[in-house]
């Protein structure tokens, strides 16, 4: 997988999951002020190409697949006070709980011609929120979203009894896409946390990974 880092000198550390498709230019706007941030995406393996071991404090936040991948990784973070998932189930590809298989063929279809109505349709509320993710848009390929995509559906295959389950808290849009909302109300049940008038990408209404943790 491959890593952005910033370093504000702090002994906290912010760990940021990103979700499939994603780097980090969705998200460098999200400027925490008092702490270290590490954004992860493109995932191809569960290798972080990090040193933890200076961090007093660590915050896990997870977004959409990374919520599963972060499942995966639970034993390696050390001094982690709390772990937040964001519009994604660590069950990442069962039919109830993760992506349906309609959902799948949807993201599996996405293509330099469709990628535009992709967006709007399913990863933000407005014509604004869509100006927006435009101007930070993920500059990854096509093909390496693919290749992201079936490696998550083979590491799920191989690693299901190994996922974890206790996140601290979710918080989902109340107009999720992709996650059933019916189901993860009764998945995570009182963890919970819903952000009205919101899709998928529902980062533009914080101004900091802080603000998310709080929510």
């Amino acid at each position: 997988m491959k890593i952005y880092y910033t370093d504000r000198h702090s002994d906290r550390l912010i760990v940021f999951f990103s979700g499939w498709g994603c780097d980090e230019h969705q998200f460098v706007e999200l400027t925490d002020q008092a702490c270290d941030s590490l954004i992860l995406f493109d995932y191809d393996s569960l290798d972080i190409p990090f040193d933890f071991s200076k961090y007093k404090e660590i915050d896990v936040i997870a977004y959409s697949a990374g919520v599963f991948v972060s499942s995966l990784l639970i034993p390696v973070l050390p001094h982690v006070r709390q772990r937040v998932a964001v519009n994604g189930n660590p069950y990442l590809f069962d039919e109830q709980l993760g992506l349906s298989e309609r959902v799948l063929n949807i993201l599996k279809s996405v293509n330099l011609d469709n990628y535009m109505e992709f967006r709007r349709q399913y990863m933000v509320e407005t014509d604004a929120d869509f100006d927006h993710y435009n101007r930070v848009q993920s500059l990854r390929s096509v093909e390496s979203c693919a290749q992201e995509l079936a490696f998550l559906q083979k590491l799920y295959a191989e690693r299901k009894k190994e996922i974890r389950s206790d996140f601290d808290k979710a918080v989902f849009s109340g107009n999720e896409p992709f996650f059933n909302l019916k189901n993860q109300k009764e998945f995570f049940a009182d963890k919970i946390k819903i952000v009205p008038n919101e899709r998928h990408h529902l980062f533009f209404r914080f101004a900091c990974f802080d603000d998310l943790l709080r929510y």
